[in-house]
């Protein structure tokens, strides 16, 4: 399932705000993926700017979710967060993110023009994905993105702002 909802982090969401929306997607995932009985679902983050730090920290105030693993080509080991979560897995290859197999979901974050070739990427390794807006930069890029979803049964959601709520699923 293709689905883009009204949901988006900005350099000015408020923390309860972004608190709500990552509550939103993550559980939505997490039921579109039969996740039930308490569980938690491993979340890989794909890239690691301002934003996916905001989503990290209020993934914490989901009852859904969790961060498995980070992969950043610029994370430094002694960060707080991962001071902090020393679980959490680094991963300095996107790819190898992916192959992580406790990995269920990935919400990708990386640079606009690189988000069609990683939610290709996750779905073909049958990972759930939430990703940044824009999904892509071509329209055109939906239907190729939509036949991987159909193709590996996959999942993706994109996290978009609009002024009215909406949600479309294709």
């Amino acid at each position: 399932m293709l689905k883009v909802v009204d949901t988006a982090f900005t350099f000015k969401t408020s923390p309860q705000e972004i608190k709500k929306q990552v509550h939103y997607c993550v559980n939505d995932i997490c039921r579109s993926n039969s996740v039930i009985g308490g569980r938690k679902m491993n979340f890989g983050i794909i890239g690691y700017g301002n934003i996916a730090r905001k989503f990290v920290k209020s993934i914490t105030y989901t009852s859904g979710g969790r961060v498995h693993a980070i992969a950043s080509h610029s994370l430094d080991e002694n960060d707080s967060y991962l001071q902090n979560h020393p679980l959490v897995k680094l991963y300095r290859d996107y790819e190898e993110l992916l192959k992580d197999e406790d990995i269920e979901a990935v919400y990708i974050a990386v640079p606009h023009y690189e988000h069609k070739k990683w939610i290709i990427e996750a779905i073909k390794h049958h990972k759930a994905v939430l990703c940044e807006k824009p999904l892509v930069l071509k329209s055109e890029d939906i239907d190729e993105i939509n036949q991987y979803v159909k193709e590996y049964q996959g999942y993706c959601l994109e996290a978009f702002k609009t002024k009215f709520n909406m949600v479309l699923i294709i």
